[in-house]
């Protein structure tokens, strides 16, 4: 999985929220104002576990805490059907900033557009990149790899306004976490970043039960785990995962006897458990497995830094 939004993922969403319109008339927010909503909650959950996870996170870059969106990276047909809900004109855009982050720090907004980084204007990134429409993921890494401790100036135009503003970053830890959509209840991560699908945002009932989702794939990149693993390693990766997951989400400060009713809950539309889940556990073990680890962990333990974590919870 790429460390950016693909062009495939921007696809994919408006080709589904297209099919999906007249379906979901119901919903309080047209599709593409949603998936933007649903990115900024990832997104900001995200930032906290990365903050608790940041003594133990070796994947390091200078992310800003704002997610970038570009009228590009949509087919013809869809964009004047996005211009007209997001507001995206042609220059690529804030779609959101995390609360506490470098760039709501430095006073960056949602629907700031973006004239030039450090000087050199948006069109010209746009002419150098492999894929010019794939510029807000161009310009999210940008923005994340220039080296640590050096300030970003970035000019955006605000109610007709050019502005510059300095952006203070530092060195933290550089985890992506992605929205996919069209696809089931479905959380994974490869070595760099975390994905979940949008259907298991929707299902989750608040942003503890996301925490404990996010945070054991967050675990995985931490680890570095690999799918390729035999399954006794897979079983004690997952169940690894959990209990440092968990461990994370804790320190984050979410609250993770409410985060388990996601494991609970999806446990109870687990048919075949035995054959659904042969790397993971039952759901009801794993829920208890936490419990009894994490929920009696005491406030000392954190913030995390050490990953070393036994099968009980207990830390060397």
């Amino acid at each position: 999985m790429s460390g950016h939004l693909s062009k495939l993922l921007r696809i994919l969403i408006a080709s589904w929220g297209l099919m999906s319109c007249m379906a979901q008339a119901q919903d309080a927010l047209p599709w593409p104002e949603r998936i933007q909503v649903q990115i900024a909650r990832i997104s900001g959950i995200g930032w906290r576990l990365e903050d608790a996870a940041d003594r133990v996170c070796t994947n390091r870059l200078a992310p800003i805490g704002a997610e970038f969106d570009y009228i590009g990276a949509y087919t013809a047909r869809d964009r004047p059907f996005i211009r007209q809900v997001l507001r995206l004109g042609d220059a690529p855009q804030i779609a959101s900033v995390v609360p506490g982050g470098a760039a709501d720090k430095a006073g960056l907004r949602p629907a700031d557009e973006i004239v030039a980084i450090d000087g050199r204007g948006w069109r010209d990134l746009a002419a150098g990149a492999k894929d010019p429409d794939l510029l807000a993921d161009d310009i999210q890494a940008l923005t994340a790899a220039l080296p640590a401790q050096r300030q970003l100036m970035l000019t955006v135009k605000r109610e007709g306004q050019d502005v510059d503003v300095p952006v203070a970053r530092r060195s933290r830890c550089g985890a992506r976490f992605l929205l996919k959509t069209g696809e089931g209840l479905r959380a994974y991560s490869d070595t760099a970043n975390v994905a979940i699908s949008e259907a298991l945002v929707e299902f989750a009932l608040n942003d503890d039960e996301l925490a404990l989702v996010l945070g054991h794939e967050l675990a995985h990149v931490l680890y570095q785990d690999k799918r390729d693993m035999g399954v006794p390693a897979r079983r004690a990766a997952e169940a690894r995962a959990d209990l440092t997951g968990a461990a994370i989400a804790r320190c984050a400060g979410f609250d993770i006897a409410r985060g388990v009713g996601i494991l609970t809950r999806l446990g109870k539309r687990d048919w075949m458990p035995l054959f659904n889940a042969p790397t993971h556990g039952s759901m009801k073990h794993r829920v208890k497995r936490i419990r009894a680890a994490v929920l009696s962990a005491p406030p000392t333990s954190c913030p995390l830094v050490s990953l070393e974590i036994a099968p009980d919870g207990t830390r060397p």
